[in-house]
Order: structure tokens, then C-alpha cells, then sequence
């Protein structure tokens, strides 16, 4: 649902993972993601393939497990802890859905920041 939302908010959405095992019910979403331009969509995904596609796509934002978000964070790439910080928000109606997708934008206006700090401790 997250990335249908941000495809529709006009996001490149090249990658998509998740814990849950492929299923009637979600194939629908799965065509339509695909239909606008996601590449990936992997389903009882692993760190690894997460790793994998953040080497392959370079996004401006992750969202996901807390270790693939710490991970996107040492290369400098803003990450926000799925169970953590989106799915505990109201989700839904236009006021949900506008208050997640500020978040989300105002962390990826935060990019520059997430860099300088990788930067200063690189060093």
C-alpha cells in the first residue's frame, strides 16, 4: 500500500519488498506497481536482496526493516524504520495520506544532511 501511494504521489518506485509470502490476493497491486514502473517485487524478502537492490537502484529514500534502513543511513541515503515510524501512523483518508507523504518528503529533503554525516564519520 505505501508504494502505491507513492507511485501515485508521482515517486519512482523501482523496488519493493516484503515479508509475506505471494498470494492471489496481492497480485492485483503487484500488475498495477509493475504496470508503472516497479521493476522488483520480492516477497518473503531477505537483508540480502534488500542490500542487493540498494546497490542496484541507488533510491533517495528506503523504507524498511530496522537493519536495512541502518544500512541505508552508513551510505548516506535517508531511511525510515517501516514498523517504527509508518505503519504505527494513520494510514488512511486524505489526512493520513498527507501526513505520511510530508513525512516522507520532508526526509528526503533531509538527503544533504544524511550524506554530510556519512562524510564526517567516513573520515
Amino acid at each position: 500500500a505505501y508504494a502505491r501511494l507513492l507511485v501515485e504521489a508521482g515517486a519512482e518506485v523501482p523496488y519493493v519488498s516484503t515479508s509475506i509470502a505471494p498470494d492471489a490476493m496481492v497480485l492485483p497491486d503487484e500488475m498495477w506497481l509493475k504496470a508503472r514502473g516497479t521493476k522488483e517485487v520480492i516477497y518473503r524478502k531477505s537483508l540480502e536482496e534488500d542490500m542487493t537492490a540498494l546497490d542496484r537502484y541507488a533510491p533517495d529514500l528506503v523504507l524498511g526493516t530496522t537493519p536495512f534502513s541502518s544500512a541505508a543511513k552508513d551510505r548516506g541515503i535517508p531511511g525510515l524504520y517501516f514498523t517504527n515510524q509508518l505503519a504505527s501512523r494513520p494510514f488512511f483518508l486524505s489526512g493520513g495520506m498527507a501526513a505520511t507523504l510530508a513525512l516522507i518528503r520532508d526526509t528526503i529533503e533531509r538527503g544533504a544532511r544524511y550524506r554530510e554525516m556519512q562524510e564526517f564519520f567516513a573520515e
